[in-house]
């Protein structure tokens, strides 16, 4: 388990690919599990309007864009690793940010009247760099699974996390009304 968490790690700091991972459909599984509880902890954290349909929405979005993606290209035996390397930087991330998540959730919300504390620019500052590196490994992910150009991996990866917003804000846009 330690070597799996270092390949974690190296996977987030884009050290390795996804094919550099063990291939193990019962350890994906239990990685997708993890994701999901870890998922549960912070929307009952930080009290998500609609926490277990977007929940469900996250997890048909990590299980089924790989999948149509790998298989699209002809790379379906690519599957396990690739929604491994996904749910583990996941965890990582959600593990790594926790910090994050303990300090926002003790500030007060941001008014549309007064202008953001330093701490609010500072959670929000960092929650953007949180975004733009997980972006960014998001990327690195499927550019070893589809063996795209770092360019276009890139844009593929902007453009499914965009897609995935509209498609919450669709879903969801009542929630915050």
């Amino acid at each position: 388990m330690a070597n799996l968490f270092s390949a974690l790690i190296a996977l987030c700091l884009l050290r390795r690919g996804p094919q550099d991972l063990p291939y193990s459909p019962s350890l994906t599984r239990l990685l997708v599990v993890l994701l999901v509880a870890t998922n549960l902890f912070y929307t009952a954290f930080i009290e998500l309007p609609d926490a277990l349909p977007r929940l469900l929405l996250a997890l048909a979005w990590l299980l089924g864009a790989p999948w149509l993606l790998l298989r699209l290209s002809g790379r379906r035996e690519r599957y396990a690793q690739t929604l491994m390397a996904f749910a583990g930087s996941g965890l990582v991330f959600a593990l790594a940010f926790l910090p994050l998540a303990v300090a926002a959730a003790d500030l007060p919300a941001l008014a549309a009247d007064t202008p953001p504390t330093p701490g609010q620019l500072t959670i929000a500052w960092l929650t953007l760099l949180a975004v733009g590196w997980k972006l960014a490994v998001a990327s690195h992910i499927l550019r070893h699974a589809l063996d795209w150009p770092r360019l276009a991996s890139m844009a593929l990866a902007l453009a499914l996390l965009l897609l995935e917003m509209g498609v919450d804000h669709l879903l969801f846009a009542s929630a915050g009304a």
